[in-house]
């Protein structure tokens, strides 16, 4: 495997360790000891290995993993030991995740710690000493944070970030209030110590992991406690405004708009920002597609109104030579039983996508009832013509259909859908 001949490869051995855990979980617990004993100073494999006990259950082995691995980090590299901070970061949101608040509260002030017990002795962090414990995380967190920035680390920057504003959300009085503040507050230190977010695309994507820290914060908040839609609406259109194909706010707005029925301001920001964006790709419209069909007639959307969004989507330079978006508007419209607006999409769509072999297929598929022989031997050499591999030679078929159709032209259509 890749990830044996490649071993300290952090990210590849992270993804690995998560597609075993979804496809063969009984083997990835084998696998990141395997991957640890070739990589022992990988925070990152420590992390993703304590993730995954925690999402199977093992919520106690997973902390005694997280509290290990930040245990041992004092005797790494100083390069290695930059990763504590992403430790305490999955540390406190599982806890969250599973509304542990005791558990993240104590993870949250513990941050500063060299080494921390996986689990809170009686007594630890009681009202008498929250407030020392707190001043400390946060000038840790805020000095980590400021230090990153100062040598141009924005990945690190972002996790200190993302933290201090977990533990405001986990002291303060008015948590979501807190939390918030914190994120714009380390929002505009990056944007103080880069300029422009155009000029940096390292900065760029830093800056997008801290907003949807912010959006994960939110969807946790308003899923638990009581909130203001408009708060949540103005924070995710600043998210949407700087990362319009983002697909985690655009959602996140979506649910929240869909709550109140007001599905307008959905229609609005993907037509006025998403689409708008010189940023925009083909992940910005298909939302902006489906967003509409979901709507449905009770959300005040139609057929015509479908079909206009997939017309000014096509109508662009990302969009046009899209075979998702083609066969998407192929099937809605076969979904709607017309059969010539299905012929007339795919021969536009046939058009911008005559090297694309799945989407010519659809003729074969769905269109032998309203397309002509002629017709469909075209879209068949249009496919030699293009040098796409078909495993059945249909030469001979069509050769010996065209021989048969003068007799009984009616078979015609019939043989070459068998064929």
């Amino acid at each position: 495997a890749l990830v044996e001949i490649l071993p300290s490869d952090d990210v590849l051995g992270e993804y690995y360790l998560a597609y075993e855990h979804h496809h063969f979980a009984s083997l990835v617990r084998k696998t990141a000891k395997a991957l640890l004993k070739k990589n022992p100073s990988s925070l990152r494999l420590y992390n993703a290995y304590a993730l995954v006990e925690s999402r199977s259950g093992n919520s106690s082995t997973a902390s005694r993993i997280f509290a290990t691995a930040i245990g041992l980090s004092e005797r790494l590299s100083q390069q290695a030991q930059l990763d504590v901070i992403l430790l305490w970061r999955t540390w406190i949101w599982e806890a969250l995740r599973v509304d542990d608040v005791s558990a993240a509260l104590y993870r949250a002030l513990s941050v500063f710690e060299a080494k921390p017990s996986p689990e809170p002795a009686p007594g630890t962090y009681a009202e008498n000493t929250r407030a020392i414990a707190t001043l400390k995380a946060q000038r840790h967190l805020t000095e980590g944070r400021d230090h990153c920035l100062s040598s141009r680390n924005f990945y690190h920057a972002t996790l200190y970030s993302e933290c201090h504003s977990l533990l405001c959300y986990l002291t303060a009085s008015d948590p979501i209030a807190a939390a918030l503040e914190a994120f714009h507050k380390s929002l505009a230190l990056f944007s103080a110590s880069t300029g422009p977010l155009q000029s940096n695309a390292s900065i760029s994507e830093a800056q997008e992991l801290m907003h949807q820290g912010k959006a994960q914060l939110l969807a946790h908040h308003n899923a638990r406690r009581i909130y203001k839609p408009s708060t949540v609406r103005s924070e995710l259109t600043e998210s949407i405004a700087m990362f319009p194909s983002n697909t985690i706010f655009l959602n996140q707005y979506a649910d929240n708009e869909a709550r109140f029925r007001i599905d307008d301001r959905v229609r609005s920001i993907i037509k006025d920002v998403v689409l708008k964006s010189n940023e925009s790709t083909i992940i910005a419209h298909i939302f902006a597609v489906q967003s509409e069909m979901a709507r449905g007639v009770e959300g005040g959307s139609t057929t015509y109104a479908v079909r206009g969004t997939f017309d000014r989507v096509l109508a662009t330079s990302t969009g046009k030579h899209s075979a998702a978006l083609w066969s998407l508007y192929f099937l809605f419209e076969l979904s709607k039983g017309d059969m010539k607006r299905s012929k007339d999409v795919f021969l536009q769509g046939m058009t911008n996508l005559p090297w694309n072999k799945s989407f010519i297929m659809l003729a074969f598929r769905h269109l032998t009832e309203v397309m002509t022989y002629n017709e469909l031997r075209r879209v068949y050499r249009v496919m030699g013509e293009k040098e796409l591999r078909v495993f059945v030679d249909l030469e001979d078929v069509f050769e010996g259909v065209e021989a048969r159709r003068a007799i009984r032209p009616e078979t015609a259509d019939q043989e070459i859908e068998r064929a």
